[in-house]
């Protein structure tokens, strides 16, 4: 597997980032180099969009479920059927137009839950974007894509979901809430050789 420009604490942070009312104060508080350029809702989904100064790339952030929107659990219940092809061509439309409008390449899709679950479909034939996941409904393996679970989370772990457990690197013991993620991600880094330690 390739390793992404950052470490895994990094991806969860953009993961985070997606959900703050102000991302753009939560990337000055927690991120150095980094600037929340622009947010776009599609459907009832939203992307967030993220400048990386260390490496002049872009990084979209999926948001997941939002708890009080009834679409978005109403959309859940569907991907468990089908792919949501028409909303996906809406997310990879702008995410070409953001590319152009920077003129800087979207080197990460990043996504929690259901964020995590478009992340790995749009554009899922370039190959070259990395895909970091945490909890994510039907994760997809590749070079590029790195799955992070909880062990508890029901999600990632449950063939009903259609999630497949080998898809997925377990950090240790949490639900699906992507908060269960920070006490783990401090002690999670790829290593030279490209696997997880």
């Amino acid at each position: 597997m390739t390793i992404p420009a950052h470490e895994p604490k990094f991806y969860w942070r953009i993961a985070d980032a997606a959900y703050a009312k102000d991302p753009a104060h939560y990337v000055e508080e927690h991120l150095n180099d980094i600037d929340y350029v622009e947010g776009s809702r599609i459907g009832d989904w939203r992307i967030r969009l993220f400048r990386d100064n260390s490496n002049q790339s872009l990084i979209a952030s999926f948001r997941g479920t939002q708890w009080s929107n009834a679409r978005n659990w109403f959309d859940n219940i569907g991907h468990i059927l089908i792919d949501p092809k028409k909303l996906h061509r809406r997310m990879k439309k702008k995410l070409a137009a953001w590319s152009e409008k920077y003129q800087l390449p979207i080197c990460a899709y990043v996504g929690h839950s259901a964020g995590g679950f478009h992340a790995v479909r749009v554009n899922r034939k370039v190959k070259e974007i990395f895909r970091i996941t945490f909890n994510a409904h039907k994760a997809k393996s590749g070079e590029h894509n790195w799955n992070f679970r909880t062990k508890d989370d029901s999600v990632s772990k449950h063939w009903l979901s259609g999630s497949k457990p080998y898809r997925y690197i377990t950090v240790g013991n949490g639900g699906h809430p992507l908060n269960d993620f920070k006490p783990l991600m401090r002690n999670v880094l790829w290593d030279k050789d490209t696997k997880y330690v």
